[in-house]
């Protein structure tokens, strides 16, 4: 089984990958745990300890290891690009909400930021893509209704929404485009007084 939190996973992954389609060229760290469904994710008085290793583990150790295994790669063909999927909860909080989640995407913007200092000048870029509400398959959620309500968004989120720029960044067109934050939202980052404890990352 693959755990992305395991860097054994990753060099078996990556030697796979390269034997049957050649050298990676894209990465795109996509998984994560998500606070509203991690049990004792919550403020930091009454945050579980567990949760907290879990969730950095995870959403920002992952990530780590897959840029390392794939850097090597990436360097000796000065070549790649290394997509992250961050969260709006990097840029803004709810009070008593997603304390670990939070830390993490925000160290996960640090280290796109990182990444894309020191191995851009050698050809690899590193972006990330911070998603709002987004609703999978297409599924009715309430928060994002409400908030579509309030006008701070014209429409729910979509897959589709944040793949597009994910494939911006994987291609060619975004060749100048490294170590930025992408916000994409719908705008409800602006503007999210009134969102408290319906936003749950």
């Amino acid at each position: 089984m693959f755990d992305v939190a395991e860097e054994r996973s990753w060099a078996s992954a990556i030697g796979d990958i390269a034997a049957d389609w050649g050298p990676v060229k894209v990465l795109v760290n996509n998984a994560a745990l998500k606070a509203s469904t991690e049990p004792g994710d919550g403020d930091l008085l009454s945050m579980d300890l567990n949760a907290w290793q879990r969730i950095l583990r995870v959403n920002l150790g992952g990530p780590m290891l897959g840029a390392r295994a794939v850097l090597p790669g990436m360097l000796a063909r000065r070549g790649g690009s290394i997509i992250m999927i961050s969260s709006i909860s990097a840029v803004r909080s709810v009070p008593g909400l997603a304390t670990a989640y939070t830390a993490a995407k925000a160290g996960l913007d640090g280290l796109t930021r990182s990444i894309a200092t020191t191995f851009g000048p050698s050809g690899v870029r590193c972006n990330s893509v911070a998603p709002g509400i987004v609703l999978a398959d297409g599924a009715a959620g309430a928060a994002a209704t409400s908030l579509s309500e309030q006008g701070l968004i014209a429409r729910d989120g979509t897959a589709t929404d944040i793949g597009s720029v994910v494939a911006f960044l994987a291609g060619e067109q975004s060749r100048f485009v490294n170590g930025q934050t992408l916000i994409v939202d719908g705008g409800i980052s602006n503007n999210l007084a009134g969102v408290g404890g319906r936003f749950a990352p």
